[in-house]
């Protein structure tokens, strides 16, 4: 039986949609707008977060940088998304991991659907993210990697999404990613229900 892959370390990535800006396939997100309401919940939260980072001009986005976590809003396959980078390794088990990562990126992302500087425009695509195996080591991005990956990954998937969800891996980069697709209509709350108690860091 195959070792199962640590998932200490993950990034998670949902895909923004900006309804201010109709009839474009790829949207620029406002990287200034987004960089007043990090600094804002960093003042909130001193204690879980310290810092603001602008990589705008490398497509890297601005983050809330964060002692657990980093919460990114960058430019990815030309697309606009919403990206969780743990710096602690998270706890327990792989299939706990899974589920506190999932509760902290979606805690946030509700969050920012609600900001009123945002006007209720931006919302969160949920019937697909990607989770990638970050400091995963010698673990390379194949389909065999993806089979090891799927007795964690795939029961979390369907109970975020209350049933049925098509899992493929992404085929670019170095580290292993993983696309969960699931059924349309879910709101962000909803998916926190799904995943059950416990709390986010964006809490």
């Amino acid at each position: 039986m195959s070792q199962p892959i640590d998932l200490s370390y993950l990034s998670l990535y949902l895909f923004i949609e900006d309804r201010r800006k109709p009839g474009q396939k790829y949207l620029d997100p406002d990287f200034e707008q987004y960089r007043s309401i990090f600094e804002a919940r960093m003042h909130a939260n001193s204690d879980e977060f310290f810092g603001v980072g602008n990589n705008t001009h490398s497509d890297g986005g601005v983050g809330l940088i964060g002692r657990r976590a980093d919460y990114i809003v960058r430019n990815a396959d030309e697309r606009p998304m919403f990206w969780y980078r743990r710096r602690l390794p998270l706890e327990g088990d792989n299939r706990k991991r899974l589920r506190d990562g999932l509760r902290d990126l979606l805690t946030m992302a509700e969050g920012l659907a609600a900001e009123p500087r945002l006007e209720g425009a931006v919302t969160f695509r949920t019937d697909r993210l990607r989770a990638f195996v970050d400091r995963s080591g010698e673990v390379p991005n194949t389909d065999e990697a993806l089979q090891r990956l799927l007795p964690d990954l795939e029961p979390v998937a369907r109970t975020l999404y209350g049933g049925g969800v098509k899992i493929s891996r992404v085929p670019f980069g170095g580290r292993l990613g993983a696309e969960v697709a699931g059924p349309a209509g879910l709101s962000v709350r909803q998916m926190l229900e799904n995943l059950g108690q416990g709390k986010g860091i964006g809490n």
